[in-house]
């Protein structure tokens, strides 16, 4: 589970998915190989030349091992790559 607070409400694959599906929406997965099995994912909006993080997790079997570094090393590259200058 990448977000296991109590206090909120999950986030359904339907809202990823619709969300993913918007123009300026992006994300990425962290994939552990060994298992073939998403461990972290991003999610993010560009508009003009700024990005946003929407959401970022990590299972927490995986945390602490540098995974949300890749993915917001993966997330700054990307945002630069298609003109976004703040993040």
């Amino acid at each position: 589970d990448f977000f296991p607070q109590t206090w909120e409400r999950a986030w359904s694959s339907q809202e990823f998915s619709n969300l993913l599906g918007t123009p300026g929406y992006f994300g990425f997965l962290l994939v552990d190989g060994s298992v073939r099995a998403a461990c972290g994912m991003i999610l993010l909006r560009r508009a003009a030349d700024e990005a946003e993080i929407i959401t970022i997790g990590v299972t927490r079997a995986s945390r602490r091992r540098g995974g949300a570094s890749r993915l917001m090393d993966q997330a700054i590259a990307t945002s630069s790559e298609h003109g976004a200058r703040a993040l």
